[in-house]
């Protein structure tokens, strides 16, 4: 076996890394790598070769088996003109790629080497929309309309959030939205620069960037419907039974909700604190906050808001927290690049307001704030491609993962605080609410669950009434 080839498929690098190849055939099949036996199906390694262009840097190994047995190639350079001359013929706008002969255990293959460049490319024989693949996972799937037209921003250096909405003139923002953001409303020239507001036909006009952050709640409803994060807490690993609903932030901005989903996250999360063996007592929260404050901002500056029906959500579960935005990778990114500190800006206005509130880093640095929080023994977070939309999963801290001692748990479980409280005597939500530092419909729901489990009761069954008091049951 040769002992290395040039790639450039595994970095988002216009450089070629020598690559061993043993290690390549390592490698899971990906967005960007990909394994064929041979050239049987010629049409099929045509269309993943099309659907990694449109996606990042890639690969495709011809020669090697799903089960990375090395198969061989008995006219490699044979099929090297077949595949040339299928790609050339097959694929709009000209794409080149690399071919490259190796040998693995004697056995000849060919390494496809696939560059990455917003177009989109698509089959001739399907045309656009229809004939666009990209890769999800391992797979090809069809481009939706909103990648398509997202590549094609791209290659004309364009961003989505940085459209003009002539419709809403500047001073039709909401001008309270600004200041409770800036301090004070900046200049226009300012918010000019940032790409909140531009000139058009004369007159200062919002762009999408602008009323997906400013806007009146009407104006988002109109251009931005489902420009907003819904945040949910779960009893359990499933979603069976709702713990907590955020519906305060149904009619927020994503900017407020960003700065409002701590309170969420304080009601919700669990605080925890262990002992080491100098018996020093350490604090632990299921989660790191500047983990969760990275993924946050990087749901909310690289979302893809030209996809419809997704918002960001935020779902916490008993043992990981998952954060969904909508669209997949920005064009050209993958893992990889994202902890090379190489992502691409996908929302350019929303990126530089975040920047300028000092919300956001632009530089790539999220990563190595997330890498510090692993000294402290906080599981990495996983990315994944999934319908369309960008998942990252946080595991819960190993601490919470399982019922070990040394760990004092809170915020989740209340109840017990609760009964304590009503066993002194009656009280309502309110009161309850005061006492344990939840909100009152936090403490709400709490008191209707235990009284569903039969522990509490209201002190007066014909009323609904948010004064209502709740007392201890006594077992009979």
């Amino acid at each position: 076996m040769r002992a290395w080839f040039p790639v450039h498929c595994l970095y988002v690098d216009p450089q070629l890394v020598r690559t061993n190849l043993t290690d390549l055939i390592a490698q899971p099949e990906s967005n960007i790598l990909d394994f064929k036996r041979d050239l049987s199906s010629l049409p099929k390694t045509v269309k993943t070769i099309l659907a990694i262009a449109n996606t990042a840097n890639g690969v495709v190994v011809i020669g090697i088996s799903d089960d990375k047995t090395p198969f061989g190639l008995s006219q490699p350079l044979k099929d090297e003109e077949r595949l040339a001359e299928a790609v050339k013929s097959s694929i709009e706008p000209l794409l080149l790629v690399s071919i490259k002969h190796a040998t693995v255990q004697k056995k000849s293959i060919l390494v496809v080497e696939i560059p990455f460049s917003p177009r989109p490319y698509y089959l001739v024989s399907e045309g656009i929309p229809d004939g666009v693949y990209v890769r999800e996972g391992s797979t090809n799937a069809k481009a939706d309309i909103a990648t398509v037209e997202e590549l094609r921003r791209q290659g004309a250096l364009q961003s989505f959030d940085l459209e003009t909405i002539p419709a809403v003139a500047a001073e039709q923002l909401d001008q309270r939205r600004i200041e409770v953001a800036f301090g004070k409303r900046p200049p226009d020239a300012k918010l000019d620069n940032l790409g909140v507001i531009v000139d058009h036909a004369g007159r200062k006009v919002a762009t999408r960037a602008g009323v997906l952050l400013f806007g009146t709640d009407e104006q988002r409803r109109d251009y931005a419907g489902d420009a907003r994060i819904r945040c949910a807490a779960f009893r359990g690993t499933s979603k069976s039974q709702f713990l907590d609903k955020a519906a305060e932030f149904d009619e927020l901005s994503v900017l407020e909700a960003l700065e409002g989903i701590q309170a969420f996250l304080n009601r919700n999360l669990r605080e925890g604190a262990s002992v080491n063996q100098q018996l020093r007592r350490r604090n632990i929260s299921e989660y790191h906050p500047n983990a969760l404050r990275e993924l946050l901002v990087n749901a909310v500056a690289h979302a893809n808001y030209a996809a419809t029906g997704t918002p960001i959500s935020v779902q916490l579960f008993s043992n990981r927290v998952e954060i969904i935005s909508p669209g997949r990778f920005p064009p050209g990114t993958t893992v990889q690049s994202l902890k090379e500190g190489m992502s691409k800006i996908r929302n350019r206005g929303i990126a530089n307001v975040l920047h300028h509130l000092q919300i956001m880093e632009k530089w790539g640095s999220g990563w190595d704030r997330i890498q510090d929080t692993f000294a402290d023994g906080y599981p990495e977070p996983v990315w994944q491609d999934v319908g369309g939309s960008v998942k990252v999963t946080l595991p819960v801290h190993p601490y919470f993962s399982a019922s070990g001692s040394g760990v004092e748990k809170s915020r989740r479980d209340r109840k017990p605080e609760i009964l304590t409280l009503l066993k002194a005597g009656p009280a309502s939500a309110d009161e309850i609410a005061n006492s344990i530092g939840v909100t009152v419909r936090r403490a709400a729901q709490l008191l209707r669950d235990m009284a569903e489990e039969g522990t509490i009761e209201p002190t007066e069954t014909a009323t609904r009434s948010p004064n209502q008091k709740w007392r201890f049951r006594e077992a009979s």
